[in-house]
């Protein structure tokens, strides 16, 4: 893994971007008042990943309704 973009979306080695799915994380500049900020999403999935070695598998559709 390369880095972690935000609480959602990794970026590989091999120049892949990879979205999480089944995962909902407020986007940066979102609403303060929901209780959790963008960065604090972004931190948490990094303290997850990083330095781990992951699978990573499809779900039934390759892509989102956003063609990601």
């Amino acid at each position: 893994m390369k880095q972690v973009v935000d609480g959602g979306t990794l970026d590989l080695e091999d120049g892949r971007r990879i979205h999480l799915i089944g995962l909902k994380v407020p986007s940066p500049g979102g609403d303060p008042a929901s209780g959790f900020s963008a960065e604090a999403a972004r931190v948490f999935t990094k303290s997850m990943v990083e330095g781990s070695r992951i699978g990573l598998t499809y779900d039934h559709d390759r892509f989102d309704k956003f063609g990601r």
